[in-house]
């Protein structure tokens, strides 16, 4: 099913504003938005698990996500925290 052309156009301004692509040409950003969608995570959710291949690249807009790594003799071990304006995957 198409996705409504105001999603699209949504995307598109979320796209042009964000730190990490706003440099790119209109025409980028317009096909970006074309493939793109917008996910709402909840505190606890998992964006990527370590050794799980990884299929998508995520812009955050808000709030903060822990970058972790988990040792069996250590536990789970905070690397670094990514917040608005970061890019992952």
């Amino acid at each position: 099913m198409a996705r409504p052309a105001e999603d699209e156009r949504r995307i598109f301004e979320l796209l042009r504003r964000h730190p990490f692509t706003r440099a790119l040409p209109e025409n980028h950003l317009r096909r970006l938005a074309s493939i793109a969608s917008v996910c709402q995570l909840q505190p606890g959710d998992y964006l990527l698990r370590e050794g799980r291949p990884v299929d998508a690249f995520y812009l955050l807009l808000s709030g903060r996500v822990g970058v972790e790594v988990y040792q069996p003799d250590r536990g789970v071990i905070p690397l670094q925290t990514l917040s608005r304006g970061d890019a992952v995957g």
